[in-house]
């Protein structure tokens, strides 16, 4: 995630001959089990004769192989990657750590698989006349900033509930960079600054919060958010050093897709 490097042991290799084999190898990578020779030539040459597409895809697979060896397994019916050799990937490395950082709920091992996901999914990798498999470059970028989403989520409950607010608030913020319309993150950073002895900046947060919320989804601020402005204004949390924490488990509502444009 983030961007793209593949490295054969210690060697980057820097290129593969064409997009297409680059995009068969990522696709490759990410799915279970491989594929079969009609779904990759699907794929890559949507457009194209079914004839054609085959053609071009035996020219596609040489040169993967003329590159990774026998870490490309081909047969007449069926492409993979051989999982019997060394093997990484960094998507497969993020879901993995996470799922054990959301099952421990220990806090440094929730940081270190957040750290992981470090940008989107191919990032700036498009391939013209390749529908398919641009739409699937896309339902995978959305499925790993939601798992991110719901990562950061979870790490803010938890350092709430431990009582570590700058890793806390480090994460909400984060959460923040994903969805700047995230109503309950914004309440989370307002409450981790009240509780840090920052109530200016907590009250000032609410302003951003307003703002964001004003551009994204053309709404005001919640009841909820407006409540808890109040609480920090009149110094509460510095004053018990408690707080109720809202946890962010309910996704909040999206933007309509014209406010995602950028």
């Amino acid at each position: 995630m983030g961007a793209i490097e593949v490295k054969l042991g210690d060697i980057v290799i820097a290129s593969f001959g064409s997009r297409k084999a680059q995009a068969l190898l990522f696709y490759l990578a990410i799915i279970d089990g491989g594929c079969t020779r009609d779904t990759a030539a699907a794929l890559l040459w949507p457009d194209m004769p079914d004839k054609k597409a085959k053609s071009n895809l035996r020219v596609t697979l040489a040169k993967l192989k003329q590159q990774l060896g026998s870490h490309v397994d081909i047969s007449t019916t069926k492409l993979s990657l051989n999982r019997q050799l060394p093997y990484e990937s960094d998507v497969e490395t993020f879901r993995k750590r996470l799922a054990t950082s959301l099952h421990q709920r220990d806090l440094k091992e929730s940081e270190a698989a957040i750290a992981l996901y470090k940008g989107e999914f191919l990032q700036g990798f498009h391939l013209h006349n390749a529908a398919p498999f641009e739409e699937w470059v896309i339902q995978q970028r959305e499925h790993l900033r939601m798992l991110a989403i719901q990562g950061l989520e979870s790490l803010v409950n938890d350092c709430l509930e431990q009582k570590a607010y700058a890793a806390g608030l480090n994460a909400a913020r984060q959460l923040l960079q994903l969805e700047p319309w995230h109503e309950n993150a914004h309440r989370q950073v307002m409450l981790l600054l009240a509780l840090s002895n920052q109530r200016v900046a907590a009250l000032n947060h609410f302003e951003l919060c307003r703002r964001q919320l004003q551009n994204e989804l053309g709404v005001d601020p919640s009841p909820d958010t407006v409540a808890l402005y109040e609480r920090i204004k009149a110094g509460e949390y510095e004053q018990s050093g408690k707080a109720t924490v809202q946890p962010t488990t309910a996704h909040p509502p999206q933007p309509t897709p014209h406010n995602l444009a950028s």
